[in-house]
């Protein structure tokens, strides 16, 4: 039954995102930090925006000027900049546009719509740390639709082909240019290149360095008069029609012709020169291309050797249909105290915990409603996994926003004031429910091939964020506190590592020796500090803790604060990072997702 529930869950989900139209990046963006997509060399950057004209200029999508970027500006014109080069184009308000910025390696060329807009000249091409779709400065003021990333310069009559007459959203990528394969280091010397029959000529393989190779290279000798033709090494299996780049080295005495791509070599006696073709496959088990000296007589020869062979495409794909937003449920179902009054300092009561009856998934945006009544002193909170949200401190109805930035959790907090302080006045929490309609993450099809050719189901597979390296405690990781005049505040417990901004961190303690005192409390960054919840004295504890600020190489341990009555032992058993499961773009802010 439970199998059943998930799989129509599933179908719902798949369903809705059928009908996504894209991002509203007014309410938020999106962005990643990730290897494969930060290469130097040639690429393509496309994306489908609609324009709505601001009074700020709109980042829409990019990795900064100094790499690619696409900006809308307040004067209705379109900036793409690539290395530093830019070049503007007018676009009208309203209308929605297929921007594609080309990168050869030297020009950029932007399309707009399919036709080639501009192009201009690439001098400080610079690879920069960070994607970027929207921006929480330079707000797109218009749906984001989808962005694709090529390593690779599409050619005209592929942009025009993307752009689809007019239905850019419709075109959907073939499954042959999101097949990935190179070959490896330790393989490309078994390449080899082959005469066409064994009357053409004679093959040897030198493994002399000479002529400006390094290492083995083919000497075909022409025999007799007529055509020398060679060919390289297949590979098996892949779909008809990838892109194949090819890279090799060659000499010759006579004009040479590379059959793949129809593309004519001049003659080299000289050491070996560099030569690059790219050329799509028309069969699945022959990539190789062919080398020709048309009109070879006995004494004609080439020699070649491969450098690199791999196909290109599209290595990065996000679509409307594989936003990832969060359920549409019902309000999660409250157990526990919901409304408490607080009396003033003495009351012993810090917080409160409410049970949620299901769990909260990693990024998903929460609306707690409440009330504060018979307010006369305090700074009320309340806090989402580890992250805090202020209740006014006024009576009245009170709607608060909060993204869970922790692992799966079932429960909040809701508190009058810091411990200690002068706290007097009523909290209720009424409810507490998802928002609909918000980007967690946004799946990139191209990581791995959909089932169909459209869209990616949810949730199948993920990816691994974070550094799951061990944290080892080193030294002394126990302390008792003897009471009121203990002169240690906080106890030191050193790790093996430093840990990581943002990551999430598993930590277990045990307290013993418990008379008196606590809520323990735990850092390990400057600016953040959690609270032990659900704290009862003896025991053992699990909690979680993320790494905000300026990191440390240690955790400092708190009994309780300061001049109060601590009297425990408390034991840092263990510290576990936790690498989380998301997918390759992660929300910032709330993005909402645009339903057709």
């Amino acid at each position: 039954m439970d199998r059943r529930r998930s799989l129509l869950k599933i179908a719902a989900l798949r369903s809705e995102r059928e009908q996504q139209e894209g991002v509203n990046c007014t309410k938020g963006y999106l962005q990643l930090q990730s290897a494969g997509l930060l290469f130097e060399g040639p690429r393509t950057l496309e994306c489908l925006f609609r324009y709505i004209p601001s009074d700020k200029m709109q980042v829409i999508a990019g990795f900064g000027i100094s790499m690619i970027e696409i900006y809308a500006l307040t004067t209705n014109q379109l900036r793409v900049y690539c290395g530093g080069g830019n070049a503007t184009v007018d676009i009208i308000p309203g209308d929605s546009y297929l921007v594609d910025v080309a990168y050869d390696g030297t020009t950029a060329i932007c399309y707009l719509n399919g036709t080639e807009a501009a192009r201009f000249p690439v001098t400080g091409y610079k690879i920069t740390d960070l994607f970027r779709t929207g921006s929480n400065t330079y707000i797109p003021q218009g749906s984001l639709v989808f962005c694709r990333h090529y390593n690779y310069a599409l050619s005209a009559e592929e942009v025009a082909a993307h752009y689809n007459n007019g239905d850019p959203a419709g075109y959907v990528v073939p499954l042959a240019d999101k097949y990935r394969w190179e070959a490896s280091e330790s393989n490309i010397g078994n390449i080899r290149f082959y005469p066409n029959n064994e009357g053409s000529g004679v093959t040897s393989y030198l493994e002399d360095n000479a002529n400006g190779f390094t290492g083995r290279y083919a000497h075909i000798i022409g025999g007799s008069s007529g055509l020398l033709s060679v060919y390289s090494y297949q590979f098996m299996g892949h779909p008809v029609g990838c892109v194949v780049e090819a890279k090799f080295k060659y000499r010759s005495n006579a004009p040479v012709r590379v059959l793949a791509d129809n593309s004519s070599l001049p003659i080299n006696m000289e050491d070996a020169a560099d030569a690059t073709i790219v050329y799509r496959t028309t069969r699945t088990n022959i990539s190789g291309f062919s080398v020709t000296v048309p009109n070879a007589d006995a004494n004609s020869w080439v020699e070649i050797q491969p450098v690199s062979l791999r196909t290109l495409g599209c290595i990065a794909e996000y679509l409307p249909q594989n936003l990832v937003g969060q359920w549409h449920e019902k309000p999660f179902e409250l157990t526990g105290i919901t409304t408490y009054t607080w009396t003033g300092k003495p009351d012993a009561v810090y917080y409160r915990e409410l049970l949620l009856g299901r769990f909260i998934q990693t990024r998903a945006v929460v609306m707690i409603k409440g009330s504060v009544s018979d307010y006369q002193s305090g700074e009320p909170f309340v806090y989402v996994g580890n992250r805090q949200a202020m209740i006014p401190a006024q009576n009245g109805s009170f709607t608060l926003k909060v993204i869970n930035n922790r692992d799966n959790i079932n429960r909040i907090y809701y508190y009058g004031g810091t411990v200690g302080s002068d706290r007097r006045l009523t909290i209720t929490i009424n409810s507490v429910e998802l928002i609909p309609d918000v980007a967690l993450s946004w799946l990139d099809s191209a990581k791995q091939l959909p089932l169909n050719d459209e869209y990616l189901p949810p949730l199948f597979e993920s990816i691994v964020i974070g550094d799951a390296t061990p944290i080892h405690i080193m030294g002394e990781n126990s302390y008792t506190w003897t009471g009121v005049d203990d002169p240690v505040y906080s106890y030191t417990v050193r790790c093996s590592r430093y840990f990581k901004i943002g990551e999430i961190y598993k930590v277990r303690v045990t307290i013993s020796n418990w008379e008196a005192g606590g809520p323990p409390y735990f850092k390990i960054a400057t600016d953040n500090t959690i609270i032990m919840s659900g704290f009862t004295g003896n025991g053992t504890y699990a909690f979680y803790i993320t790494a905000e600020g300026i990191p440390y190489d240690y955790m400092f341990v708190y009994a309780g604060h300061g001049d109060t009555d601590r009297r425990m032992t408390i034991t840092v058993d263990s510290i576990e990072p936790i690498a989380e499961h998301g997918y390759d773009l992660t929300a910032n802010g709330t993005p909402q997702i645009i339903i057709k």
